[in-house]
Formats: C-alpha cells, sequence, structure tokens
C-alpha cells in the first residue's frame, strides 16, 4: 500500500543468528518439565554430510547424553526427525536437520547430568531452561555437567560450570535514550510482586487465562509509582504504554500467547513506561525498590543507539545513575523541529502570459486615446482592439490566478524534508489527539485519516508483541523534482532515506530505508503546504554500511 511508506514499517525483531550455527554444527535445547524431558537438536546438514531422514535415527540419539542422579543414561525416545531447507519458513540460513527426543517420568528428579556423546561431528551449542526459565545462556558442551534442579523454584536452577551462567535471560531493565523519549522496559518475575501487591487469584498458585487482563492492568498501574525515574535532574512522570505477559524463546522473549493458566512462580511479565521528552536525555536516575524475596540484585541495561551501558542494584545501594559523559559518543541530537512552510501568494515572477497582458493593457490604452482624437474612425478600430485584447487580457489573468508560487529543487527539498519530517515524528507520540494534530501539520483530506488509522494499527500490533518498537531519527532528502499543476499545486518526485533504530527488550538494531515516491502538493485550509497525495515507486532496506 502506499502509505506505508510514511510508517517506516519495520520487521519484526528476529536474532541475527536464530540458531546459533555462526558458532556451533550443532545447537542442543534441553527444557526440563515436570512430566519429561524434551531435547531439540538442530544439526547443520554440511556438518552431516551422511546423515539422512531414512538413516538418523540412531546417530542423532547420541548426540547428546542425559542422565540421571546415579550417572545411568536415559532412553531418549525419538519424537521427529526433519530436514530444513533455506527459505522453509523458518528463516534458515542453510539446511539443517531438526529432531525432537523426549524422556519421561513419574518422579521429576533433583539433578541431571548432560554430557556430549561420541558420535558427535564439531562442536554443540547447550541450553536449557527448566519449567520455562532458561538457566543459562548458550554455551559449548565440551564435558559433564551437573544441573541442579530447584522445583519449587527454577530461577534458582543452576549448572557447576562457569561459562554457563544465566546473563541476559533473566529479570531484568532496559533502559532505552531516544531523541524523543526514554522508555523503560521491565521484566518482572510476578511472585516478586507478591509482597508488595495483592494478585487477587482464585488459586494463588496460578493465572487463570480470564485472570489475566484484569491482573496486567493492576500491576501496570502498580508500577507506574514504584521505581522512580528522573530525567537530567527532575522527577519524569510515566506513561504505561504496555503490560503483557511474556516468555524466553528461540527467538527472544515473546508474548505469551497461549490461553492456559500460568504458573505464579514462573510466570513473567513484560512492563513498558514511556517518559517523553523534548531531546536525548544527558542524565539519568533510577531508583528500584522492588527485590522479591530471592532477587537480591536487578540488572540495569541503558541502551542509546548502539551503545549499551551494563550495572546492577541491590536492595543495599539501590540507586543507578547515568550521565552522557559515560557514552564513547556524544548522544545524536534530534533535528531541529522545523517551522511548517507557508504556501506564500500567487506567484511573484510573471510568466509570459502575464506578460503578453501587460503589454496588451498599454497597447489598448494607445488605442483608446487614437480613437477620441479621430471620432470617424473611433468605432471600427478601437472597438475591434478592445475585443481582442480583453481576451488576451481576460486568458492572462486566469493563467496567472492557477499559476503555482515558483519552487525550484532546492525549496523542494527543504519543504519536503519539513514535511516528512514531521510526520515520522507524529508518529512518536502515544497521545492520539497530539498524533492526529501533529500529522495534520504535513498531511491533509483522505491521505491523513488513511495514515492516521494505519499509524494507529501499528501501535496496537506493537502492543500485543508484534514486532519492536521503531524509531526514526533522522530524514534526509536525496533528491527532489518538482513539477507545476494546476490549482496552485506541484507534484514531487523525490527520494529519502529514513535512519532510525528497532528496539525491543534489549536488542536494538540501526534500519536505514530508502525511499521513492511521488507526492502531490496543494496549500491546505491553513495556508501551508499539506501532502495530499502519495504515489509509493519503490523502497527497500539498506545494508549497514551502505
Amino acid at each position: 500500500m502506499p502509505v506505508l511508506i510514511l510508517l517506516l514499517l519495520f520487521a519484526p525483531l528476529t536474532q541475527a543468528d536464530w540458531a546459533g550455527f555462526s558458532r556451533f554444527d550443532t545447537v542442543a535445547e534441553l527444557a526440563v518439565e515436570a512430566d519429561a524431558i524434551r531435547l531439540n537438536l538442530r544439526l547443520k546438514a554440511g556438518a552431516f554430510p551422511l546423515l539422512s531422514q531414512e538413516t538418523a535415527g540412531g546417530e542423532v540419539k547420541s548426540l547428546v547424553r542425559i542422565l540421571d542422579q546415579d550417572g545411568k543414561a536415559l532412553p531418549l525416545r525419538l519424537a521427529s526427525l526433519r530436514r530444513v531447507e533455506p527459505g522453509a519458513g523458518e528463516a534458515a540460513q542453510e539446511s539443517f536437520f531438526e529432531a525432537e527426543l523426549s524422556h519421561s517420568w513419574a518422579l521429576p528428579p533433583a539433578q541431571l547430568s548432560v554430557a556430549a556423546g561420541e558420535s558427535r561431528n564439531g562442536e554443540i551449542g547447550l541450553v536449557v531452561s527448566h519449567r520455562g526459565v532458561p538457566v543459562s545462556d548458550r554455551a559449548t558442551l565440551d564435558k559433564t555437567l551437573k544441573l541442579a534442579l530447584d522445583w519449587n523454584d527454577p530461577w534458582r536452577s543452576r549448572i557447576d560450570a562457569v561459562e554457563f551462567v544465566r546473563r541476559h535471560a533473566e529479570p531484568r531493565s532496559y533502559v532505552y535514550i531516544e531523541p524523543y523519549e526514554v522508555r523503560h522496559e521491565m521484566l518482572v518475575r510476578l511472585s516478586d510482586l507478591q509482597p508488595y501487591l495483592d494478585l487477587g487469584l482464585k488459586d494463588g498458585r496460578f493465572v487463570e487465562p480470564d485472570e489475566r487482563e484484569a491482573l496486567l492492568r493492576k500491576i501496570g498501574s502498580f508500577l507506574l509509582g514504584r521505581n522512580a525515574l528522573s530525567i537530567d535532574g527532575a522527577p519524569a512522570l510515566p506513561q504505561l504504554d504496555k503490560a503483557e505477559f511474556v516468555r524466553f524463546s528461540r527467538a527472544g522473549i515473546q508474548p505469551v500467547s497461549e490461553p492456559g493458566r500460568l504458573d505464579v512462580v514462573t510466570a513473567l511479565v513484560g512492563v513498558i513506561l514511556v517518559h517523553l521528552t523534548d531531546k536525548p536525555a544527558s542524565a539519568l536516575t533510577l531508583q528500584w525498590d522492588l527485590f522479591g524475596p530471592h532477587s537480591g540484585q536487578r540488572a540495569i541495561s541503558v541502551i542509546q543507539g548502539e551503545e549499551s551501558f551494563e550495572a546492577y542494584v541491590t536492595a543495599a545501594q539501590p540507586r543507578f545513575e547515568w550521565t552522557q559523559e559515560e557514552a564513547l559518543e556524544p548522544a545524536a541530537l534530534p533535528v531541529e523541529e522545523p517551522e511548517p512552510v507557508e504556501a506564500g501568494p500567487r506567484a511573484s515572477r510573471l510568466g509570459e502570459s502575464g506578460k503578453v497582458g501587460i503589454i496588451a493593457l498599454a497597447v489598448l490604452a494607445w488605442l483608446v486615446l487614437l480613437g477620441l482624437k479621430s471620432a470617424r474612425r473611433r468605432t471600427p478600430v478601437w472597438l475591434g482592439a478592445w475585443l481582442v485584447l480583453s481576451s488576451s487580457l481576460s486568458f492572462s489573468l486566469l493563467a496567472n490566478k492557477d499559476r503555482p508560487q515558483a519552487m525550484d529543487s532546492q525549496q523542494a527539498k527543504l519543504l519536503l524534508h519539513s514535511l516528512l519530517h514531521n510526520a515520522y515524528r507524529a508518529f512518536q507520540l502515544r497521545d492520539e489527539e497530539k498524533a492526529y494534530d501533529r500529522l495534520a501539520k504535513s498531511l491533509e483530506g483522505d491521505l491523513l485519516d488513511e495514515i492516521y488509522l494505519r499509524q494507529r494499527r501499528v501501535i496496537q500490533q506493537q502492543a500485543r508483541g508484534l514486532g519492536g518498537e521503531s524509531r526514526v531519527d533522522r530524514v534526509e532528502v536525496l533528491d527532489c523534482q518538482v513539477s507545476p499543476k494546476p490549482g496552485r499545486a506541484y507534484e514531487f518526485t523525490a527520494r529519502w532515506m529514513a535512519h532510525g533504530t528497532v528496539s525491543h527488550w534489549g536488542h536494538s538494531h540501526q534500519r536505514d530505508n530508502l525511499y521513492q515516491a511521488r507526492l502531490n502538493l496543494l496549500p491546505g485550509s491553513d495556508g501551508r503546504w499539506k501532502i495530499v497525495g502519495l504515489d509509493f515507486q519503490a523502497g527497500k532496506r539498506l545494508e549497514p554500511g551502505a
């Protein structure tokens, strides 16, 4: 659709290395549940040239060994095995085999061991989760590992190896510094909120499907008044942007879309608070005041562009401070707010028809004077001249009436930059009325309503966890050709770059999009130039450094 050009719809966030194959030939994901263990294996086809779906069963089973408390290998049942080719709908970058194995038990163990099998080919990357809670980041399985399982609180389950630690897959805070806002994204254990907030659950152990919405509203309202954030020395008033149940997955943090009940012990809530600003923040202070019974510290990441600043707060030291001086590079200041460009009067320079009109008036005046001196020749001479020249004069005046103000390509680039900058800025406003009013400074007519409604739908999609937060930091008009049209209108044929970022739950990616379009401009009802028509011609995302 043509109007999507202004929305700058970035693709939903995905991991650049979606399966860990840049480091490993095999990726093993072990999920420990109350009734069974489930092992997902992904194997590079190039690393296993002799492997096939028909003969791979035995070999796949022996790649990773799961041992019980007595050191005995648990028999794994091969549930499925398939080969996935690039472009098969899973963002596969190369061919790989995927196998699902499992083992059921009646009584869940307190300890397991994991080891690489003798038939492995290349390094194996292992990641473990317990009841849906990540136990560690992905690391190399090159020795036998012991996994201690805490069934009362899976957040306390551990692997006995220093390289297998949970760094990013944990409850934490992400604070994004954007050109026009500071966004605080919090991942909070539901169990950590119990000492401070009455959850109001029918069964204190579970959140039933019909209890989710009311509970999330309660949590969002509660967190609006906690964990105070100051920006540039002044207390910041937050707006609640989103509250949802989330979970960890291969693709990162995702909203929980399944309708089933949630375990209070393992449930994780994602809450986003937004603080609108007029410029990038130069100093932040965060006072964290929520520490659960088992969370002695809180990880905080400040993200500005491609830079990330990591720190921890504790119950003894709950205050976190950051200043722009800690950044490696200064903050990119937002583009100055362009003043709306007035459409101005009619053309100040006369065209050919205007010049003809003036000559006609001069000739007419001379003929009238000549006619008055010669009464006998007055009627045939000057009456005929009057008819001819008045027609020419009327034509020239009408032509100038519809002639737009003269504009060269440089003026057009400045005007288009102002209109596009303002439109992209409107997309960053959370308040619907303010967003519409801001957008109305650049657009008018049906185009205004169409783009506004589409932009609201994008925000609703993001509220449901479909895609990350997208921001346009800077608009760069590359070229603009101008064609005058009747009725004081112009047609611009232009190319521009939208420089921005996509960020969500700790991931931030630079995005540079190139667009080409034909735009129709008219003086609006307020006397300022407005975009009233948009014909999208081309658009593409540029690779970094392009």
